[in-house]
């Protein structure tokens, strides 16, 4: 209820005692109205450019959100025509020389549900990579297509503190279609060894496709 002006005050008094009273109610209005930050939303930087696609990528596996908002976001992140290609040696101990989009995307939603259950403690991820560059050498059909050379993967996922995998000192090639809208995606990625490193005593050396491998309920 809104008390009307007595005549004892002036009336600028009055004219200045409405006014902070309706900028207040339409303070109060604009406070309870405006949109809240949602918890578990997954940002990701604009996918302009191959870099910015990688850097997607380590933001999604670093940064513990719901298990479906992280796969989601890493679809985003994939061509359509999406290939991975495994190392020769986890050829050699039965996987498939290359899997598609559906496996990609089952082993991180595999991934990505664990996590979120609890039977993985935590995951690291760091990929160091020079810049994007056309195809070296040109592939016949990837006619402005771009690559980028991941010089070192580093992949730590841990089952609890004391035990995990790891890929530490590995390499990857990721090679991008022309960007459609604006944006980049992985239309090919192959894992790559760098041998003779030391790995670490309290975890299990893997590499990057092995680790997806284990959580594709598909294989």
């Amino acid at each position: 209820m809104i008390t009307p002006c007595s005549k004892t005050p002036t009336l600028g008094r009055c004219i200045l005692s409405v006014v902070a009273l309706v900028f207040l109610v339409t303070g109060c209005n604009e406070e309870t109205t405006r949109p809240q930050p949602q918890d578990d939303e997954l940002v990701l930087p604009a996918l302009a450019s191959p870099e910015h696609v990688i850097a997607a990528m380590q933001i999604i596996y670093n940064e513990k959100h719901s298990a479906e908002s992280r796969r989601a976001g890493y679809a985003s992140l994939l061509d359509s025509a999406f290939v991975f290609h495994f190392q020769p040696a986890d050829i050699n101990d039965g996987l498939p020389p290359s899997w598609g989009l559906e496996d990609e995307l089952a082993a991180h939603a595999g991934i990505f549900g664990a996590q979120s259950a609890s039977r993985i403690y935590s995951i690291e991820l760091r990929v160091s990579h020079d810049p994007a560059g056309d195809l070296s050498p040109p592939e016949v059909g990837r006619e402005g297509w771009q690559e980028i050379f991941a010089t070192n993967v580093y992949l730590r996922l841990m089952l609890n503190p004391e035990d995990g995998l790891e890929v530490n000192g590995g390499q990857a090639e990721f090679k991008f279609p022309p960007a459609k809208n604006g944006q980049f995606k992985i239309g090919d990625w192959t894992d790559l060894p760098r041998p003779g490193l030391v790995r670490s005593a309290s975890v299990e050396s893997h590499t990057w496709g092995a680790i997806k491998a284990l959580y594709n309920p598909d294989l």
